[in-house]
């Protein structure tokens, strides 16, 4: 498992999984975190988001001229041995139309650039993702540093994300075979498996569920939305009925899409329907596959989603304040059920489905 030492060094072994936690990723406080480079002082550094949005980029962001940098004060990775990655997620948009672009690099204790690789940011927020191959290059203790090219303008960065992948995975249990619905009932005519993933069908796709049930349980899995998208994943659920209320459903949406402007915070992405609501602001674009983790043992709830957690409850604490929606919910206190998918006949794709079965001690009855 990841290990966080008081200096914000991140120990990463060869079973580690995802995410890795990364010191102040919104730039908000804490600016200690980061050391500036190219005559630059972090104060000045921070800008407040320009055009931001709850899904792009809040509060304050990173803004970097021409020569400058930053770099994580402490090491993010030990070692990233072949057959595995680091993933950087992040949001970025050009503020001057000058052509700059920001090099993402990993670079030991002497400044030695051990991998790079370079983003071309828009002239609006987006979210982008950076993938550098383990290796030998990857071998010894490394920094994560962002430098801007380029003669003119300013490049601004904001929800930096980081997460480890690949790897072995002990203890997880595969739940789809990449070929066929073999493990799987309900509305099986409303999805397809088309290259290696299942597909819900457009303008058909309802519930999908597990033939086996889970109580406290480890999900991952990567999804894939089209603009628009919109499904679930249905968590402690009976086979029959509607998850969001007879048992959990965790959303996967298109938060972005025009058509879900008055979504209510509880709607959006990762949020758990109904219930609490997600962060939001660090998902990927329609048409990009995103990496998610939920994690449910006892009433506890966290939902990772490409390497930072968005959601972090106690689902009995959220029943006994009140929900979110203001409903009952007395699906959420179910303490096994199925997972699943919850469609809306919106074209949404899945893979890399496994779990790991959690032993969890309860209380007698």
């Amino acid at each position: 498992m990841l290990t966080t030492v008081l200096t914000s060094v991140i120990v990463l072994g060869a079973t580690d999984v995802a995410p890795v936690p990364i010191i102040n990723p919104t730039f908000d406080d804490d600016v200690t975190a980061w050391v500036t480079e190219g005559g630059l002082a972090m104060e000045t550094a921070r800008i407040e988001s320009p055009d931001g949005t709850p899904d792009t980029s809040t509060g304050m962001c990173l803004a970097l001229g021409p020569g400058q940098g930053v770099r994580t004060r402490g090491p993010m990775v030990q070692s990233l041995p072949k057959g595995t990655t680091l993933d950087i997620n992040l949001s970025l948009r050009e503020r001057d139309a000058a052509g700059g672009r920001l090099d993402v690099q990993l670079v030991n204790l002497a400044g030695e650039v051990l991998a790079s690789e370079s983003l071309d940011p828009g002239d609006s927020w987006s979210r982008q993702r950076v993938s550098i191959a383990g290796g030998e290059r990857t071998s010894s203790s490394a920094w994560l540093r962002l430098q801007r090219t380029g003669d003119a303008g300013l490049v601004l960065v904001d929800n930096i994300a980081l997460e480890r992948v690949g790897g072995p995975e002990a203890g997880f249990v595969s739940l789809f075979d990449g070929e066929t619905l073999s493990g799987w009932i309900r509305d099986t005519e409303g999805y397809e498996v088309v290259d290696g993933a299942i597909q819900c069908k457009p303008g058909s796709g309802g519930d999908l569920r597990t033939v086996g049930q889970y109580g406290d349980f480890i999900l991952r899995f990567e999804f894939r939305l089209a603009p628009g998208g919109n499904n679930g994943i249905a968590v402690r659920a009976p086979i029959e009925g509607n998850a969001a209320y007879e048992g959990m459903e965790i959303q996967v949406i298109d938060s972005m899409a025009p058509g879900y402007a008055d979504l209510k915070p509880w709607q959006h992405h990762g949020s758990a329907y109904g219930l609490v609501a997600a962060e939001r602001g660090w998902m990927l674009p329609p048409g990009t596959w995103n990496r998610e983790e939920i994690r449910l043992q006892g009433s506890r709830l966290t939902v990772v989603l490409n390497g930072h957690i968005i959601l972090d409850a106690d689902i009995n604490a959220v029943l006994e304040a009140g929900t979110a929606s203001g409903s009952a919910h007395e699906g959420a206190r179910r303490t096994s059920g199925h997972l699943g998918f919850c469609g809306h006949g919106t074209a949404a794709a899945f893979r890399n489905l496994r779990v790991m079965p959690l032993v969890t001690s309860r209380p007698a009855p």
